[in-house]
């Protein structure tokens, strides 16, 4: 066979089997994105974001009827006791803090699932960290999206599975998440790890998930007392480090994006009739007494001082960094341990107490 008569005999090959080879490659994709839709609901509960995983769900529950809505990062999720709090205040509690790598947009979304099947809370607690509000990217992409399509960025870039996500991860994604494999690839990642590194049986693993997630339900819903760990020396000193330079290289800023989300859940309790405390999380003594980071949480409070004289329903309780320079509580890294946890949760809740006595009596 000549070279001439090969390259026509090879292109009539290819003619003839590519569309084959094409629809047999779309019916193999669609059987492994079908399976896998199928084992969402299992997959998801093995979800790297486990503890947001149950306060979607929580969110879910009907008539649960709390009415104190705890909001913001981790350093609430695991600062705020619900239980302890419904014991010093009479009020049953849920705690509804993400973590940092979520925005304030989660917060709202939250809220907007917990009202479809609950009623309206009395109190809402709103805590972030202190360098926690400029996190969220700024670039003009985003800033794009939330002048020309405020009302549709939950559509846009928000899935169930999701919002624990890092909105910028959520702009590279915009095109393929919605296919199962690619909203679930963290979860079966987190899946064969176990499988393999620590030769467990994928029944054993998706088991042991969901009893994490009915362990975090708990803690939500104020049933069970958080238990923390008390961070190493070399973990609170690797932290406060890290504090420090953040607080000397970066001026206090707001992203667009999370002013606007902010605005909208604060604008929505308002609505409903609901009063929103907002404070800030202790911190370590050296990051108030260096002058930097003094300013820097200064700033902080300006803003929220701001957001309180734009809203009726807003009260800050972080007044003279009451919370921020309490001596009983100690920074173990990044939050509070258990026991600590109750103690600034005393403190929060005689602070609540204060206001509800003065204001509505």
């Amino acid at each position: 066979m000549d070279r001439n008569s090969f390259i026509s005999s090879f292109k009539k090959n290819i003619m003839n089997r590519a569309p084959r080879a094409f629809i047999l490659f779309l019916v193999i994709v669609l059987a492994i994105e079908c399976g896998i839709h199928l084992l969402s609901p299992c997959i998801a509960a093995n979800s790297a974001y486990l503890g947001i995983k149950a306060r979607i769900m929580v969110t879910q529950i009907e008539d649960i009827n709390r009415d104190i809505l705890i909001f913001g990062d981790s350093s609430a999720g695991v600062g705020i006791s619900p239980k302890k709090l419904h014991e010093d205040t009479g009020l049953p509690c849920a705690n509804l803090a993400t973590r940092v790598g979520t925005t304030i947009a989660a917060n709202h979304f939250l809220f907007q699932s917990y009202l479809k099947a609950n009623k309206p809370p009395k109190y809402m607690i709103l805590m972030r960290g202190f360098n926690a509000w400029s996190e969220d990217p700024s670039n003009t992409t985003i800033e794009l999206l939330l002048s020309n399509f405020p009302g549709k960025i939950p559509e846009l870039l928000v899935h169930p599975r999701l919002i624990g996500s890092n909105y910028r991860t959520l702009l590279r994604e915009i095109f393929v998440y919605l296919l199962p494999s690619q909203r679930n690839r963290w979860p079966i990642r987190r899946t064969i790890s176990e499988v393999i590194k620590n030769k467990k049986t994928i029944p054993v693993v998706l088991a042991e998930s969901k009893q994490e997630v009915a362990l975090f339900e708990q803690h939500i819903l104020g049933e069970i007392q958080h238990i923390g760990t008390k961070g190493t020396e070399e973990q609170r000193e690797r932290s406060l480090l890290k504090q420090m330079k953040f607080v000397r290289e970066n001026e206090f800023s707001v992203s667009p994006w999370k002013n606007y989300y902010l605005e909208q859940l604060i604008t929505l309790a308002e609505q409903k009739g609901v009063t929103v405390f907002i404070c800030l999380p202790p911190v370590r003594r050296e990051i108030y007494e260096d002058e930097a980071g003094r300013e820097y949480l200064q700033s902080n409070k300006a803003f929220i001082e701001n957001v309180c004289r734009s809203h009726d329903n807003v009260v800050l309780l972080t007044d003279d960094f009451y919370f921020v320079t309490a001596d009983q509580i100690t920074d173990n890294g990044n939050h509070l341990n258990a026991e600590e946890s109750i103690m600034f949760t005393d403190m929060l809740a005689q602070k609540l107490l204060e206001f509800i006595d003065s204001h509505e009596k």
